[in-house]
């Protein structure tokens, strides 16, 4: 072949970040709610937030408010459920039903934490820069929204 391979845009297509949280859509529960404004209050107070990144944040903040009714329930009822008769007799010891979802949701939101970038290796990867002083607060910040 001879010639020369035809210039394209290689120019990422830039939107400008949004100032303020913005607000988080109404059919949101109330857990979803209250992690969507502090993940969108987080990012957009260092200029990280643009629109583009509304759906994958509704996603995010539904996922994690499942997975923390799910570790709730596990938590309250065992990982293992032991089935008894009236006489105290052990019939079946099954795993907890919550089990099943809260693994396949902890997988979609490693998935999620890397995309928008909440952990320090997605946010190295995103080239995300944060001050030393900011990063500290900012990582307690996002390990508060994770729950841990």
């Amino acid at each position: 072949m001879r010639g020369r391979y035809p210039k394209r845009n290689r120019e990422p297509v830039q939107e400008k970040p949004i100032a303020a949280a913005p607000e988080p859509p109404s059919h949101l529960s109330p857990a979803a709610v209250e992690i969507w404004k502090e993940v969108t209050s987080s990012a957009s107070e260092y200029g990280q937030i643009v629109q583009l990144d509304f759906a994958i944040l509704e996603q995010f903040a539904v996922t994690l408010a499942l997975w923390r009714e799910l570790a709730a329930e596990i938590r309250k009822h065992g990982a293992m459920v032991v089935k008894k008769t009236k006489a105290g007799k052990v019939t079946s010891i099954q795993a907890n039903k919550a089990f099943v979802p809260f693994a396949k949701l902890s997988l979609q939101l490693a998935t999620l934490v890397t995309q928008i970038g909440l952990s320090p290796a997605a946010r190295a990867r995103l080239r995300l820069v944060i001050v030393t002083a900011e990063k500290t607060a900012t990582d307690t910040r996002i390990a508060q929204i994770l729950g841990e």
